[in-house]
């Protein structure tokens, strides 16, 4: 779970003496520590997020998908702005590794697209192949 803070480590003061108990918990259910620490990284990762929309920064779609779910964060100068995450149906399950990563990218813009209508904005993904389908020098080739 500190993992997913740990990205954004230094958006959060004091981070690593907040996250001490989760790096240090490994039981189930967490500590009382543990659970508190959680909150704190939580809102103070919240509280990142506010003034984070400027205009004249483009906004950046990361996203990603695992057999099981799919996740998206809306950033914009690597300031998170609003997360998106969901488990994939028991028909995504089957899709191929490129189409998961397609169906979060897919998923992501139509969630925020308010935010995106009208204006340039970078995509995010670790699957190569979808980076090739998506790159505008590629685009006579598809």
């Amino acid at each position: 779970m500190s993992g997913l803070f740990s990205y954004y480590a230094k958006r959060i003061p004091n981070f690593f003496k907040k996250a001490g108990p989760l790096l240090h918990c490994n039981a189930s259910p967490s500590s009382n520590e543990a659970v508190i620490a959680f909150k704190t990284l939580k809102n103070d990762l919240c509280n990142a997020n506010l003034g984070s929309i400027q205009d004249g920064v483009p906004f950046e779609v990361e996203t990603d998908a695992s057999d099981f779910a799919m996740a998206a964060v809306l950033s914009k100068d690597s300031r998170p702005v609003a997360f998106m995450s969901r488990t994939l149906s028991a028909c995504e399950n089957r899709y191929s590794v490129v189409e998961k990563e397609v169906t979060a990218i897919i998923q992501a813009v139509r969630k925020w697209l308010h935010f995106l209508k009208g204006r340039h904005f970078t995509i995010v993904t670790d699957q190569e192949a979808v980076s090739f389908m998506f790159s505008q020098t590629n685009r006579g080739k598809i």
